[in-house]
Formats: C-alpha cells, sequence, structure tokens
C-alpha cells in the first residue's frame, strides 16, 4: 500500500499524474494505435493525446475514466482515491470536501465515481 509520503513524491505534479494515466492507459510502449509507430512524446493539452505524426491520431487520456469531463485536478483526485484506499471505501464527504477544498456536491460526485472503481487497490501500482 502506498503511504502519503510516497504519494507525495510520486505524484507531485499535474503531469505526473497525467503520466501515470498515459501508462495505465496504454502500458509501457508508448505507440500510436493508428499509425503504430513510437511515440517521443505526446502533445498534452487538456488531457488531449496527439500523436506527432501525420496521422494526426488523438485521445483523451481521461476517457473512459473515472476523471473523464471533470474540472478537479488530477492530483486531487489522486489524493481522494489514496484517502478511499486507506480507508476503506469509508471517507466522509465533508473529509473531501475539508482537506481537498471542492464543494459538497463535488466531492459526493468523487466519493461515487472512485468508489465505483472495481480494482482500487492497485491503481497506483
Amino acid at each position: 500500500m502506498i503511504t502519503a509520503k510516497e504519494l507525495k513524491t510520486r505524484f507531485p505534479t499535474e503531469q505526473s499524474c497525467r503520466d501515470h494515466l498515459i501508462k495505465m492507459k496504454f502500458g509501457t510502449s508508448l505507440a500510436c494505435p493508428k499509425c503504430k509507430q513510437a511515440f517521443q512524446k505526446f502533445y498534452e493539452k487538456d488531457n488531449i493525446l496527439k500523436c506527432p505524426h501525420r496521422c494526426g491520431y488523438t485521445d483523451s487520456i481521461t476517457e473512459e475514466t473515472i476523471f473523464f469531463r471533470s474540472r478537479v485536478p488530477l492530483k486531487k483526485w489522486f489524493y481522494a482515491i489514496y484517502l478511499m484506499i486507506i480507508m476503506k471505501n469509508k471517507v466522509e464527504r465533508r473529509m473531501l470536501v475539508k482537506d481537498l477544498k471542492v464543494t459538497f456536491p463535488t466531492a459526493t460526485n468523487m466519493r461515487e465515481r472512485i468508489q465505483s472503481l472495481a480494482n482500487l487497490n492497485t491503481f497506483f501500482n
């Protein structure tokens, strides 16, 4: 299980959170699903990935995830997931409001989305 210190070390920025999602979605070999050429670096803007080659392939790193269409920063999401793991899904919405500085409806939405994850304990692996 990840510790709070490890969480802050592994995911200090939004970019490090994006990198983790890219690894989860595409695995270790970053190849464009359309043209099959290796990516040197994804063009990233608003969590959209664009193949730097001529095929023009684009994909959202958050599509088909709990983060899709959320305006909450990924760092806050990762911390909320961490809290849900260490507290065995028994995090109160008030705690999320206070710790993440989000509104009550946002905390409710985040909690429900996180609870829908089947493999919550493996998220940070």
